[in-house]
């Protein structure tokens, strides 16, 4: 869609043409201002991020054991942020319950992932399950919503830097517009 309205606006000025250019700044409005929208419904929002996180994170903790392209981003997420499952690392257990190779072990403690594990064995590879002494004790969910929420600034910068190059692109058009058509109106008397 961007480069549709990219496009569209090199062709107008290449072709001269003020209707194509004209077009071009009417839909760079229209981005401008569903961007804008979704800029507030974001904001508005900012609380139902967390509830957004923590349900995709429980979705991909599901097929944890099926599926390896969930484990390993969740591996990733969990030795990389030092956290452990979703709200904390007891929800494991809900999750490996219901795999019948990876129960509870015989001291009733949870059986979590190695990506769970503070200080995992070197040459940890794959699954191992038992050989963690300490857990993380944070749940992964608390930690990705803290960095979405301390970047939140940072974010709002760009989205209004970029919002404000698109009006000023859209503003230059209609200029370009006009001088062209002041031009062409000059040119056949």
């Amino acid at each position: 869609m961007i480069g549709m309205v990219a496009f569209l606006g090199c062709f107008g000025a290449a072709k001269e043409s003020t209707c194509v250019i004209m077009v071009f700044s009417w839909l760079l409005c229209g981005i401008f201002v569903l961007e804008l929208s979704a800029g507030i419904a974001a904001l508005v929002n900012k609380n139902g991020f967390y509830d957004l996180i923590s349900s995709n994170m429980k979705d991909v903790m599901k097929v944890y054991t099926k599926d390896p392209a969930a484990s390993e981003i969740f591996d990733f997420i969990q030795q990389r942020m030092q956290c452990c499952g979703v709200e904390s690392y007891q929800d494991w257990s809900q999750v490996l319950s219901e795999d019948p190779y990876r129960k509870v072990d015989r001291f009733n403690l949870s059986v979590v992932p190695w990506s769970c594990c503070q200080s995992p064995s070197t040459g940890m590879e794959g699954l191992n399950w038992r050989n963690c002494d300490m857990a993380y004790q944070t749940g992964c969910a608390v930690r990705v919503h803290s960095i979405l929420m301390s970047s939140t600034n940072m974010i709002i910068a760009a989205a209004f830097t970029l919002a404000l190059l698109q009006v000023v692109e859209s503003q230059w058009s209609v200029v370009e517009c006009r001088v062209m058509h002041y031009f062409i109106s000059d040119a056949s008397t």
